[in-house]
């Protein structure tokens, strides 16, 4: 009889730390998370005169993001792999040593696998550098840099169990923006020279001294003058509680040390932002000196205020894929890209939104390929993108379209990006796609029009594809 009703309350116990979760769902739902994602909304079972065929596994991901007291059962489960096994339970959270962590998605730069191919690489840096010709053409000055992963720099206290590997994705890329002439500003060797340690042990990024740094050597390398900080008055606090320590224990993650200037911040914001995470910030400065426009990231989060504080105009802007409208817009005296260097791909994964140069390119001979052609709208441009038959492919072809009436011969063409159609598969020969933006003025308009897409390589111009009779509207 004391067996059976021991049998019963653990049967209980159990039924309660089961049902709990979603019982709970109804009173203390998570609406909130620290893992740097967007929470999965309740999917709906029918909706637009359809059933919904992935109801049910929808309806999971919605409960695996809100089911009750998850920050709780998250921290709980964290403190247990960290504390007796020394691994993260968090897929995009690496426990390292004496307290470090790391963010997953650098592991592949840190070990050498599943690189982007040599196609890729000429790609992001020839993207790169259409950019900067469009850029200079408008009066402004145009730089790229990369800020490093952690484990680049600081990569001691990784896990035994992840070696590190070769070159990375940004040893490969270097020839190539050298090759192409973008300005790139080396944010890596200066890092490098450092004995101190400027990135946070709990956080994917540089702390407030590793920003400070990056502020400096991009400031000189644009030949500007401005505050080096130097005079200016720091403070040590324990207060910091970086993403990656949100993400592993989202209550009571212990706060860690960085560093506080203590400057007056003299410029304000001009539209509807507030602070330093948003996607698109536009401030001013009476104090400041000319303008400055920076495609950016998250580690740009930090340099805003450094930035803002020097320059009277400054726009910083997390909107992908870049539009270089922004520069005809804001008519800044600097253009500035900053990438992470896990995030290099991103140029060719959202090609910028700009008409590529304009070129006579005369084919010298056609060729019956496997080229795809596809056309959409998007706002006030025609998209023409497509993939190039890789037998038909070279490391540096460079790719152009041509767009002229029917039956007409096209005496200009336009050149298009690099295109990375599958970012997550590279098996599949994904690095042979292209995307030009080609304005509504520039198609004919009202009669049919051909497109030709035209291969530049060292065997000189091929035409490898058109598509005929296309009506204009």
């Amino acid at each position: 009889m004391k067996n059976r009703k021991i049998y019963w309350v653990y049967t209980v116990c159990i039924f309660v730390i089961l049902i709990l979760p979603f019982a709970g769902m109804s009173v203390a739902p998570t609406t909130e998370t620290t893992e740097n994602k967007e929470l999965a909304e309740l999917p709906a079972l029918y909706a637009e005169g359809e059933w919904n065929p992935q109801f049910l596994s929808e309806l999971g991901l919605y409960f695996e993001d809100h089911f009750a007291f998850r920050p709780m059962m998250v921290t709980a489960n964290a403190r247990l792999w960290s504390g007796i096994f020394q691994t993260s339970p968090a897929e995009r959270v690496i426990d390292g040593e004496n307290e470090w962590l790391y963010y997953h998605g650098t592991l592949d730069d840190y070990q050498g696998t599943n690189l982007l191919s040599e196609r890729s690489l000429f790609n992001i840096a020839h993207n790169l550098s259409m950019m900067q010709g469009m850029t200079e053409a408008m009066n402004a000055r145009f730089y790229y840099t990369i800020a490093p992963n952690k484990n680049t720099l600081y990569g001691e206290n990784m896990p035994y169990y992840y070696p590190g590997g070769g070159e990375g994705n940004l040893e490969g890329l270097l020839p190539y923006l050298e090759e192409e002439g973008v300005h790139y500003i080396d944010l890596v060797s200066v890092f490098e020279q450092e004995e101190e340690v400027l990135y946070l042990k709990r956080d994917s990024h540089w702390n407030n001294k590793g920003a400070l740094l990056a502020y400096n050597t991009l400031l000189d390398a644009m030949g500007r003058e401005h505050d080096d900080y130097s005079k200016v008055l720091c403070v040590k606090r324990e207060d910091y509680i970086g993403d990656l320590n949100a993400m592993l224990f989202p209550l009571g993650a212990k706060p860690e040390e960085n560093y506080y200037y203590l400057k007056e911040e003299r410029y304000r914001y001009l539209n509807e932002a507030d602070n330093v995470e948003e996607d698109l910030i536009e401030a001013g400065n009476p104090y400041g000196q000319g303008s400055i426009l920076v495609y950016r990231d998250s580690f740009g989060n930090t340099l805003f205020p450094l930035i803002a504080n020097e320059f009277e105009r400054t726009c910083f802007t997390k909107l992908e894929p870049y539009s270089l409208s922004d520069v005809s817009r804001y008519r800044p005296e600097y253009v500035l890209v900053e990438r992470v260097e896990r995030r290099i791909a991103s140029v060719i994964e959202q090609p910028p939104i700009m008409q590529g140069p304009m070129a006579r390119v005369v084919p010298e001979q056609s060729a019956d390929t496997d080229t795809t052609i596809e056309t959409k709208k998007s706002g006030s441009y025609l998209v023409i993108q497509g993939k190039i038959d890789p037998k038909y492919l070279e490391t540096r072809s460079r790719v152009f379209v041509s767009v002229h009436p029917s039956g007409q011969p096209g005496e200009t063409a336009y050149e298009a990006f690099g295109w990375l159609t599958d970012p997550d598969n590279q098996e599949k020969n994904c690095d042979g796609g292209y995307q030009l933006y080609l304005m509504e003025q520039n198609v004919p308009a009202d009669t049919d029009y051909d497109i030709e897409i035209i291969i530049v390589g060292d065997e000189g111009a091929c035409t490898v594809a058109k598509k005929t009779n296309i009506r204009g509207e």
